[in-house]
This record gives structure tokens, C-alpha cells and sequence, in this order.
């Protein structure tokens, strides 16, 4: 290698060891202010319980507050719980993944990312050296290598990976939101995150970059559905056997 090539890749491992530090400490700094809201929020739940008790009559504003707290605590429930039981030295990372589109209006669900031991024989999507940035999914790794070389454009290799973890026939009555016309299902969202973790890993995308490939994604399962729907052959399925669970 040469000398610039040598600087150039000690530059770039350097670069990496400093945004991991950096992205470290703005978890640490994320987790300490998650705990100051939750002790926040339970103190002004006590305060307003003491006041409903104290108070015979509830005015609109507390009445307000109330609902706006209730509902702050019951997204708090659902996530702390899923935080609290797998937060050990040897747990997967928590993840919030939306469960319909359009983002801004989803309900948001916290997600366990699965373990090398869950799928011993498979291989990792996204960046292994990453907790919070891969999914592991029973792709051998030979092939998960093919599909790395061959698949040229994100566009590309998010379809051929979509082939990879969905049958056809799951891919002909879904799609990413669960919504439709059509009583579509949802796709597993721990899957679809784990294509994205592979695509921000190989290709560095921009966030409307994966909008643009989530639009590829839903044309390919109405596509598929309309083969089923004029009983056309849907084509042969890349699952891995006994891989995919529906």
C-alpha cells in the first residue's frame, strides 16, 4: 500500500473511532436526560393527584394536563420496561421504529434488535461492529457476500435483500404501513430497519434516499399482489428456509 494510502486509511479509522466516541456520549447524555423526564414527569403526576384529591371541583385546565400527562406515561410504560429488562452488558439495544406512515403522524413502538445467538448460522445486515446500527437475519453469509458485490445502487440491493427475507406470497398481501384498501398486513419492521441499516452501511443513504427506496419497496409488493390477483405465477421465492416466519 502506498504512503498515501496508508495515511489515508489511518485517517479514516480515526475518523471512525472519534464519531463512535462522540455517538457513546450522546447516548449517555440521551439516557440521563430519558431519566430526568420520567422522575420529572412522576412528580408532576403526584402533585396533580394531590391536588385532584384536595380539590373537589377540577377546572379544564387541569383537566388538560391530566390527559397530556396520562398520555406521556403510557408511552413511558412501554418504554421503559423494554429499556429496564434488556439493559445489561449483554443485551441487543432498544430501538423506536413507526408503525404506519406518514412518519410524522406514527405511533412509535420500542423493538429489541435480535442477537448473533438468535440466528447462529446467518449473517448481520448493516454495520456488525454497530449494536444499534444491524439486524441479524439467517442470510448465509456467502450469500449476503454475492449480494454485496453484485448489487451496484441501494435501489438494487434493497429489493434483492426485500427477496431475500419475504416470500412472495407474504409480499403479495403487505406492505410497509399495514394500510389499504386491500386489508394489507405490515411488514416485519425489525426486517425493513435491518434493510436500512444495510443501505446507510454500503451506501451512506440520505434520509430521502430511503424515502425514495420505501416507495420502491410498496411498488414492489402491489406489483407481486397484482400477479396474485390474475393468478399469475408470483416467481420463485430467495427465502431462505424455515427463515421466515409468517
Amino acid at each position: 500500500m502506498s504512503l498515501v494510502g496508508k495515511r489515508l486509511c489511518i485517517e479514516r479509522v480515526g475518523s471512525v473511532d472519534e464519531l463512535k466516541a462522540s455517538f457513546e456520549c450522546r447516548m449517555s447524555a440521551l439516557e440521563a436526560k430519558l431519566d430526568l423526564v420520567v422522575n420529572t414527569c412522576s412528580t408532576i403526576l403526584s402533585t396533580c393527584e394531590k391536588l385532584i384529591e384536595t380539590h373537589s371541583h377540577m377546572s379544564c385546565c387541569s383537566q388538560d394536563i391530566m390527559s397530556k400527562m396520562e398520555a406521556i406515561e403510557d408511552f413511558m410504560k412501554k418504554v421503559i420496561p423494554v429499556y429496564t429488562e434488556n439493559h445489561t452488558e449483554q443485551t441487543t439495544p432498544v430501538v423506536l421504529l413507526p408503525l404506519n406512515k406518514p412518519v410524522s403522524n406514527s405511533e412509535m413502538k420500542a423493538f429489541t434488535l435480535n442477537s448473533e445467538a438468535e440466528c447462529p448460522e446467518g449473517s448481520w445486515l448493516g454495520d456488525e461492529n454497530n449494536p444499534e446500527g444491524r439486524v441479524r437475519v439467517q442470510i448465509p453469509p456467502t450469500m449476503l457476500l454475492h449480494i454485496n458485490e453484485h448489487s451496484l445502487t441501494p435501489e438494487k440491493m434493497a429489493l434483492t435483500l426485500l427477496d431475500c427475507l419475504f416470500p412472495r406470497e407474504v409480499l403479495a398481501v403487505s406492505n410497509l404501513s399495514g394500510k389499504g384498501k386491500h386489508s394489507k398486513q405490515q411488514l416485519d419492521p425489525l426486517l425493513i430497519y435491518g434493510i436500512r441499516c444495510h443501505l446507510m452501511y454500503k451506501f451512506n443513504i440520505t434520509e430521502c434516499d430511503w424515502i425514495r427506496i420505501k416507495q420502491n419497496i410498496d411498488s414492489k409488493c402491489r406489483s407481486v399482489w397484482r400477479r396474485k390477483e390474475k393468478g399469475l405465477s408470483l416467481g420463485s421465492s430467495k427465502v431462505i428456509h424455515g427463515f421466515y416466519k409468517y
